[in-house]
């Protein structure tokens, strides 16, 4: 508990002005007389002013002094408050631009991370579109097919130039492929186009 505070001090000035007042009753406690025409009373004057001077001023003056302490008190404590304030600003400061370090870190990984997945997706797109190819080439041969001509249009190709087949089977996919010469195969390329 403080004792130095700014209601004792308040108590005290009012401590102080009672003095005051009962003072000054006590001074004119005999003398119930206020007439103009009587002279002052020095002596008594002079002992009220002096018991005011030495005592209520004293009492007063230990109040000033008080709250010059408190206020000096108060002080401190601001500019400490404030310091901790200020630490702890500095402190918050330091933490964010740690933050914006690790941001930055994290933004460049993130710029990795994408530049891999972009690349990832043109090979994926390269194979995507490698294999469709590739598969519609292979559905393109699997349309293929020859059958085997009777004897008369055989007689019109003399002499044969490809092997002949078995007549009562069709030929389909790679198996017609060896009954093609390279003329034949170039037609049917150009009719498949």
């Amino acid at each position: 508990m403080k004792i130095f505070t700014e209601k004792s001090s308040k108590l005290i000035i009012g401590f102080g002005l009672f003095l005051l007042i009962s003072g000054f009753i006590l001074f004119i406690w005999n003398d119930f007389q206020f007439d103009s025409d009587l002279p002052i009373d020095k002596q008594k004057f002079g002992q009220f002013s002096e018991y005011v001077g030495g005592i209520i001023g004293s009492i007063w003056a230990l109040a000033g002094v008080i709250l010059f302490y408190v206020a000096l008190t108060d002080q401190r404590e601001d500019i400490k408050n404030n310091r901790e304030v200020l630490l702890t600003q500095v402190k918050a400061l330091e933490q964010q631009i740690k933050e914006f370090a690790l941001q930055r870190v994290e933004m460049k990984m993130t710029r990795k991370v994408f530049n891999e997945q972009s690349t990832t997706l043109k090979k994926q797109q390269f194979e995507s579109t490698f294999f469709n190819s590739l598969d519609l080439f292979n559905n393109i041969i699997l349309d293929i097919s020859y059958f085997i001509p009777d004897k008369t249009e055989i007689n019109k190709f003399n002499p044969p130039i490809f092997p002949q087949p078995d007549r009562s089977l069709v030929y389909t996919g790679r198996d017609s492929f060896k009954f093609f010469d390279l003329g034949v195969l170039l037609l049917v390329i150009n009719i498949v186009n």
